[in-house]
């Protein structure tokens, strides 16, 4: 991978997926500048103060997974100063530079627009989703063990939403020995799952199908648990929504005046395994580096 050999890139915020972002950069031959990593233990790397003239020269900039919030703040989990990203950070980039994140809203994505900045989000990258799902899948079984007094095994466990993490989910508690059902309105994905051995049934049979589940897990970042169906659910059922930041899929609000027992669990990857994490949004980042040297889409 010596296609990253030399090249000048900025690590701006992040978690512990950010740290093994830097090592396999580092690692590759980079020369890795960071911001908001105060606290953390990168020996040979860089730290500076986040402003335009320090990042003058880059030609790539790496943002956390959450990328920006609306006001341009960065997330960072080993500094305390705030960071705060402005046109004119951007514009000290070298020309033709990229910005790589992992998902953009909509102030990030306006600022690159106006700053004629290519902006990559890693989460729509395919095998970045595909890969991902295997660590939120560890995860969410993790969560489950631990926020339930009862075992997986022959647990009735709904999954909502059978794209690439519901599908990777729904296998492992099936392999864990649950008794799953699959929800979905794709009639094809509901197909693969009957072929796999799960339970089916359509999202719009949600109400019915929570009445009996000991375990309903979330995957669709769209409100399908609603109060209709929140309503239906058993008191005791434990609700696990894996969907984006800041509300998944499900109406919290109405979950907690049931008093129900439900768990939002964004970016699980980073929580269970930001070794593992980081190295394939690492892996993914250098090859999308690698094309844009090579003038490719």
């Amino acid at each position: 991978m010596a296609f990253v050999t030399g090249k000048r890139i900025a690590c701006v915020g992040g978690d512990a997926r950010q740290l093994e972002m830097i090592r396999q950069f580092r690692a590759q031959g980079a020369d890795v500048i960071t911001f908001g990593f105060d606290r953390a233990d990168l020996p040979g790397t860089a730290k500076g103060r986040f402003s335009p003239d320090a990042l003058s020269g880059a030609e790539v900039l790496i943002l956390p997974i959450t990328g920006t919030d609306n006001e341009g703040h960065v997330k960072t989990a080993y500094a305390e100063d705030r960071l705060t990203l402005t046109r004119e950070h951007l514009q000290a980039l070298q020309p033709h530079a990229l910005v790589i994140t992992g998902m953009a809203r909509p102030y990030l994505s306006w600022l690159c627009s106006e700053s004629s900045t290519r902006l990559v989000c890693l989460l729509d990258q395919d095998e970045v989703a595909i890969l991902n799902a295997i660590p939120t899948a560890e995860g969410a079984l993790a969560v489950v063990m631990k926020e339930t007094p009862f075992t997986v095994h022959s647990s009735r466990t709904l999954v909502v939403g059978f794209g690439r993490v519901g599908m990777t989910v729904a296998r492992l508690f099936a392999q864990v020995g649950a008794r799953v059902a699959v929800a979905d309105r794709n009639r094809a994905k509901l197909a693969r799952a009957r072929e796999m051995g799960l339970s089916i049934l359509p999202i719009g049979a949600l109400r019915e199908a929570v009445s009996d589940q000991q375990v309903v897990i979330n995957t669709v970042p769209a409100l399908v648990i609603d109060a209709s169906v929140l309503d239906a659910m058993p008191k005791d059922v434990f609700l696990l929504d894996l969907a984006s930041e800041p509300e998944g899929g499900t109406d919290f609000a109405y979950a907690r005046r049931l008093g129900l027992h439900a768990q939002l669990a964004p970016s699980l990857p980073g929580l269970v395994a930001p070794q593992t994490a980081g190295q394939i949004l690492a892996d993914v980042a250098m090859r999308i580096i690698t094309e844009d040297a090579d003038g490719k889409p």
